[in-house]
């Protein structure tokens, strides 16, 4: 069953989802830390705990982001 999450508005052009606290600590409990999200957009917003590799795969991405 999906759940309804409302968009609040974070600055000028920003909007973010707040999830329960209580999502967190099911991981926790399982001795994992939750430092991000996976967002997949594919006609829909899918969300999910990246894998390892995914993070790291990530995390190079983002060394070679260059801002203007």
């Amino acid at each position: 069953m999906p759940l309804i999450k409302k968009l609040i508005r974070i600055g000028k052009s920003s909007r973010a989802v707040i999830i329960p606290s209580e999502w967190l600590e099911y991981y926790e409990k399982q001795g994992l830390s939750i430092e991000q999200v996976l967002m997949e957009l594919n006609g829909e917003i899918t969300m999910r705990v990246p894998t390892e590799a995914e993070e790291k795969s990530f995390a190079k991405e983002d060394e070679n982001v260059k801002f203007r």
